[in-house]
């Protein structure tokens, strides 16, 4: 990266964007443990405005989860330097951020478990209307 101007702006489109929000976690790591925690902490909340509008607007908290998961620990490991504490932290993430997906997504879940069994529903009735028409 030329500067904390182009990590930030880049890092803030990529989580704007629904399938590029991997790549803000990646930015945020990255100079994090590049550059150090004051950094990274400062494009890490600039990034957290998109990710918080998403949130608001769609409810799904899995790229807020992700974000902060992946900046605390590249956090962590810059500051300890220790594999072992980051992946112990990694675990403890996981079932803390399964936790708050399972109780803050049970709405997008309903909805898309709502539009998979409509989608089957015209599927069946669709191939059922061919298999009509072809005897």
């Amino acid at each position: 990266m030329r500067g904390s101007a182009y990590a930030t702006a880049l890092s803030m489109v990529a989580a704007a964007l629904p399938l590029l929000g991997w790549l803000s976690t990646v930015i945020v790591a990255l100079v994090c443990l590049r550059t150090g925690i004051a950094a990274g902490s400062m494009i890490l909340l600039w990034t957290m405005l998109p990710v918080g509008v998403a949130f608001y607007f769609v409810g799904d908290p899995t790229p807020m989860i992700a974000l902060l998961g992946t900046g605390i620990m590249a956090m962590l490991l810059r500051q300890t330097r220790s594999w072992e504490l980051v992946l112990l932290a990694s675990v403890v993430f996981s079932g803390v951020g399964a936790l708050i997906f399972e109780f803050s997504a049970a709405g997008i879940l309903d909805r898309f478990v709502q539009f998979y069994i409509d989608f089957l529903a015209s599927a069946g009735s669709t191939t059922t209307d061919a298999s009509t028409c072809a005897r």
